[in-house]
């Protein structure tokens, strides 16, 4: 309210929120799955993550689906891998390879390929209370070693080489199979190995993401609103939110003001082409990739 009156529109919260809701609704879905398909096509990966939230007073989910040139969201009363394949359809995952995210079950065998975030199973071990001090030390010098090798794979990242890519999986092997004698960080260890395959995606496509910050940080965008508004309240809504914050996350990345698109949309004139702009940043990306 305070950004349009201090553009010289004087309007109700109740007209904007109409607006909003039933005003340009088709059309405003219809930029938002254009950003989707945009986004994922010829991606290499896409980041997931969900946070709770209200729905017509009962307990629901927002799922945020993103890369670094766009992010969309999802709202929905479930978070099963079946709801998330309700969206996420298998035309749409068939246009990237890596789909990263947290340990949940319900965001693998989605995506061709799935990516653990290093820093979220890292966590595990930060969550160890050893007693002993020799359990301290033990603990001490584990994680010093997986930060260590945290720091190898971005390097990779950087300059991906057939002889580094096998190196980095015997250090794994030789870190996540040790055994140090304090019982639950050898259980951990042991845990951790089990998820070589999805920890170690990153020496196949070196464009993943070792975490899952992007996701993580963009969907604290619909808990701030959350927390505002207390949720959505209707079907109208819901299609509502979605459409606003996904269009309002994607001009961000892409450096886009959002009242100017928004004011595009309603005056009918629209000069700004947000999947268009994203297609466009893709290629510019390639083509600085391959002059390197």
């Amino acid at each position: 309210m305070s950004l349009l009156n201090a553009n010289g529109i004087s309007i109700s919260e109740g007209t904007v929120s109409n607006i909003l809701i039933n005003e340009r609704s088709e059309e405003l879905s219809r930029i938002r799955n254009e950003i989707i398909q945009a986004g994922l096509e010829d991606s290499e990966y896409a980041q997931i993550d969900d946070t709770g939230m209200k729905i017509s007073g009962k307990n629901g989910y927002a799922t945020i689906l993103c890369n670094d040139l766009f992010a969309v969201f999802f709202i929905n009363f479930s978070k099963s891998r079946e709801t998330i394949k309700s969206f996420l359809t298998a035309s749409l995952a068939a246009l990237f390879t890596v789909l990263v995210g947290d340990d949940a079950p319900q965001f693998k065998k989605i995506a061709k390929r799935f990516a653990l975030c290093w820093v979220h199973e890292e966590r595990h071990y930060k969550k160890l209370n050893p007693i002993f001090e020799t359990s301290k030390e033990e603990l001490k010098r584990v994680r010093t070693e997986i930060w260590e090798y945290y720091k190898k794979l971005k390097k990779y990242k950087d300059n991906p080489t057939s002889d580094i890519k096998e190196s980095l999986q015997k250090e794994f092997d030789t870190i996540f199979k040790q055994v140090t004698g304090y019982e639950e960080l050898d259980r951990r260890l042991a845990l951790t190995l089990q998820k070589k395959e999805e920890l170690l995606v990153v020496l196949d496509y070196p464009k993943t993401p070792l975490h899952n910050n992007l996701s993580e940080n963009g969907v604290r965008e619909i808990v701030m609103k959350r927390k505002i508004s207390g949720g959505v309240k209707s079907d109208e809504g819901v299609k509502a939110w979605e459409n606003n914050m996904s269009i309002l996350a994607t001009c961000k990345k892409l450096s886009v003001s959002y009242y100017e698109f928004m004011k595009g949309v309603f005056s009918k004139t629209c000069p700004i082409n947000l999947h268009q702009l994203i297609r466009e940043r893709k290629e510019a990306k390639e083509v600085v990739t391959v002059n390197y």
